[in-house]
């Protein structure tokens, strides 16, 4: 059946006839065969629960083209262009041009040497012993450590070298416990604060 136009403009005194019966019943079954076709709550879901399990919809992509939906690849990455204002994604290319600071503590065990894991290799790593901020300083490089231990009238420093004293190594840095040494950084008890500098 053909929807067709329903007449508005009835008053008093008009007679039905066959052709508006025609029209009434014709659009009511026009209407019914509207409501036997729509989509079922259960057929609607599995069209949502579809989409919502593709890959790719909307033509989403991992690569780094302009007005795409970003997708991650199979190993969880996806790229951008190179940014270009301060609130722009940043890549690896950019970030790795700039230094990491990274932070930790430990609680000195006494130990002549021991590993401190930074998680990467450092160019430059600072020591203290927050529990009084003037005492146990140290600073390590690649060649070596500058250790500073402050007593009022008695500053002490010594300079240590890969070889005979704390020092950065891999991905972290050793520190060590000489109880002839007032500059160690690894006294048992002792609570320390460290921070890497990470290129």
């Amino acid at each position: 059946m053909v929807w067709q136009t329903p007449k508005t403009n009835w008053k008093a005194g008009d007679v039905l006839a066959a052709t508006d019966f025609n029209r009434i019943e014709g659009n009511i079954l026009e209407l019914k065969n509207g409501v036997d076709q729509a989509e079922t709550p259960s057929g609607a879901q599995a069209k949502v629960n579809a989409h919502a399990n593709l890959t790719n919809a909307h033509s989403a992509t991992p690569a780094a083209i302009a007005n795409r939906i970003i997708m991650r690849d199979s190993a969880g990455r996806a790229k951008v262009a190179a940014p270009a204002a301060s609130d722009d994604i940043a890549r690896l290319a950019e970030v790795n041009t700039r230094a990491r600071v990274i932070t930790g503590t430990y609680t000195g065990n006494g130990a002549s040497e021991r590993f401190i894991n930074v998680g990467a290799t450092p160019v430059i790593v600072w020591v203290a012993n927050p529990d009084d901020w003037a005492y146990h300083k140290g600073i390590m490089t690649s060649e070596g450590c500058l250790c500073y231990r402050h007593l009022p009238g008695n500053d002490q420093v010594s300079m240590d070298n890969p070889s005979t004293g704390p020092m950065i190594s891999g991905n972290g840095f050793y520190v060590g416990y000489n109880h002839l040494d007032p500059t160690s950084t690894n006294v048992s008890g002792n609570h320390y604060t460290w921070i890497a500098l990470i290129k």
